[in-house]
Parts: C-alpha cells; structure tokens; sequence
C-alpha cells in the first residue's frame, strides 16, 4: 500500500501558492480604492477653475470610472480574505495529522502507518491492546483534520464562485453604457474573473461536478451530515495506483469498506447522491455502482441489473458518468 510521506500528503495543497495569491488580490484591491479615491480628489478639485464643456465632459468620464474601479473592490476583498481563510484552515489541518502521526510514532508505530497503513495499525492494537484508546483518539483527529480541510475547499470555492458572479454582474451592467476609460475598466474587471476562475479550476473546480467527488485526501461528507466517503491509497498493482472506497461515521468509525481497488488511471468517481445519503462509485473500467445503508445498519454495494441501467441509476449519475 502506498505510505504517505507526511501531512502535506494527507492535506495537500500548494499553501506557499495561496499564500502569494492572497497577497496579489489585496494587492489588486488596495490599488481599486487608491485609484478611485485620486480620481475622486482629482473631479472635486476642478468644479471651481474648470468649468468649461471639456471640464464637465471629464468629471463626467472621471466620475464613470470611478463607478467601474469601485466596483473592483469589495469582490476583490472578498476573494482575498478567501484564499487567507483557505491557507489558514488547510494549515490547521496539517498540524492536527502532523500532531497525530508525532503521537503515533511515539507509541512505537511506523512514521506513516496510522494513515496509510492499516494492517500496521490493527497488528500494533493486538499487541499493545492498553494503546487502544489513544490510537483511537490519533485516528479520529486525522479523520476531522480531512473533515476540515474537504469544509476548507468547499467554503473557497463557494466564495470564489460568488465573487465571479459578481464580477460577472458588474461587468455585464458597465457593457452596455461603457465610453472611453470605462471600456479599460471593464477589460480588467473580465481579466479578474478569468484569474478568479482559474484558482477555482485550481483549487476545487466547480462545485457541481469536480468538487462533490472524493479523493485521497479530499473526503466528502454525506448529505446528512452523519457520514463521511473517502477514498484510500490501495495496492499498486503493476505500479498502477489504486483507490478503495471506504465510508466513515464523523468520528472515523469505519462503517464500510469495498473490496474492489480501483484504478486511478481509468478513472474513478466517488460521490453522494445529492439530498440522501447513498454514495455511488464511477468506475470506467468496473463500472457504475451504489453502496447503500440497509434497515439492519450495514451498508453493502450493489450494480445496476442487467438491462435496467436508466431504471436503476439516477438521472444525476448518469449525467455524471456521462450516459
């Protein structure tokens, strides 16, 4: 099974990148507010000496853009603060599984074992049964540390989408009226949403599709909030990664895990059916399947019947698995 070789591995990101990204957009931000507060100084001061027709056509210009750059600025605040709160969140996360795996390590384990080797795991418990309380305790932080980090990008991504849609807003309104300086100011603002959406390619993708899936790393809670799906670092079989598919309450008791690997490189999906909690595998090379809770408790996985895929996998799967 492949080892992680640290929390970095377990919470990923490229925290340095948000950091810098942060710093830019505040940047950004900062210099809307100078620019349309020189702007505003500049129209105020010419009402008394300049009041001839090209005056008043330039407070007219002036005042226009000042319009456009103010409207930069609380989209910009926001993306900001965004990408600060992400940065801090996936840090916190980070220093809950390192905590985690300097405890383990500390009882005697192997460096990675408590998240990424299992079997390492329950053989230590057998022989060491009085450290069972606290390995315990070591799993379930690293399990709310995913937890976290998975709310972490959910929160920017939702930000980041909303700041888009407002851009998008400003910038359809400034179309249909823009004259002279207004059209430059437009063209940043259309320049800002585009960054704006790369990040969200970068960080999470949209909403609807890349960020509902669960990865290594990237655990998705359930719609009821009472369970969480994750996928595990299986086998590498020919040195193909693998992914097993495993569901856990909140506090990380495993309630399910698939006895299929599946393979990363053909494609997997693992996603909650929006509104309940039924969690369904997309797998090119397997194919499509639901795990579901039973009335006893246990959840169990199942395929769709032969012949009756439309009837057996909902609309929202397929549409997903692209049939």
């Amino acid at each position: 099974m492949t080892t992680y070789a640290g929390a970095a591995d377990v919470i990923p990101g490229d925290l340095d990148g948000v950091d810098r990204a942060t710093g830019t957009i505040s940047m950004a931000a900062d210099g809307a507010a100078s620019r349309s507060a020189e702007l505003r100084t500049a129209v105020d001061s010419t009402e008394d000496f300049w009041a001839s027709p090209s005056g008043t056509a330039y407070r007219i210009a002036a005042r226009k853009q000042i319009r456009t750059t103010g409207m930069l600025v609380g989209p910009l605040d926001t993306a900001s603060r965004a990408f600060g709160t992400l940065a801090r969140e996936l840090r916190g996360a980070r220093s809950t599984v390192d905590r985690a795996l300097a405890g383990s390590v500390a009882l005697g384990m192997g460096p990675s074992d408590l998240v990424s080797n299992p079997w390492a795991v329950t053989s230590f418990l057998l022989a060491n049964p009085q450290h069972a309380p606290t390995v315990a305790g070591l799993l379930g932080d690293v399990a709310g540390a995913r937890i976290s980090a998975g709310a972490a990008h959910t929160a920017f991504v939702a930000a980041l989408t909303g700041v888009r849609d407002g851009l998008d807003g400003a910038d359809e309104r400034l179309l249909g009226s823009r004259r002279g300086p207004d059209e430059r100011v437009t063209i940043v603002i259309v320049a800002v949403v585009t960054v704006l959406a790369g990040c969200t390619a970068l960080f999470g993708g949209d909403r609807g599709a890349e960020q509902r899936f669960a990865r290594p790393g990237q655990p998705q809670t359930s719609p009821s909030g009472t369970f969480v799906a994750q996928a595990d670092l299986g086998p590498e079989p020919n040195g193909v990664q693998t992914w097993v598919v495993v569901i856990t309450e909140r506090d990380g008791r495993e309630v399910f895990r698939d006895s299929e690997a599946y393979s990363s490189r053909h494609g997997v999906g693992i996603t909650w059916r929006a509104g309940t909690d039924e969690l369904w595998v997309l797998s090119s090379d397997v194919g499509t399947s639901s795990v579901r809770r039973g009335a006893d408790g246990n959840w169990s996985k199942e395929y769709p019947r032969p012949g009756h895929y439309e009837q057996d996998v909902p609309a929202e799967i397929r549409e997903l698995a692209g049939r």
